[in-house]
């Protein structure tokens, strides 16, 4: 494949990404972010490890008070099944 192909191939491939984030709606209770780092589930406290990974245009649970349960909703803290309530 010639190199202009070749480049113009990955500037359409990029360009679809960044156009298809862009538009991401977040769900109840859930926010987006520019650079979302470690969501925690139910069960999960927030002292728990986390790699340093910067997922650009996500949407996720904030951890202050928020919890992304089995069904992969983001409910609050008080609505994880009973023993997965850690804060």
């Amino acid at each position: 494949m010639p190199f202009k192909a070749l480049t113009t191939l990955i500037i359409r491939w990029i360009l679809t990404i960044y156009i298809t984030n862009g538009d991401k709606v977040c769900g109840k209770n859930e926010v987006k972010s520019d650079c979302a780092g470690c969501e925690l589930k139910c069960g999960q406290s927030e002292s728990e490890p986390c790699p340093a990974i910067c997922r650009q245009n996500e949407c996720y649970c904030p951890s202050d008070a928020y919890r992304r349960n089995a069904s992969g909703e983001c409910v609050p803290i008080a609505e994880c099944p009973e023993g997965k309530r850690m804060s």
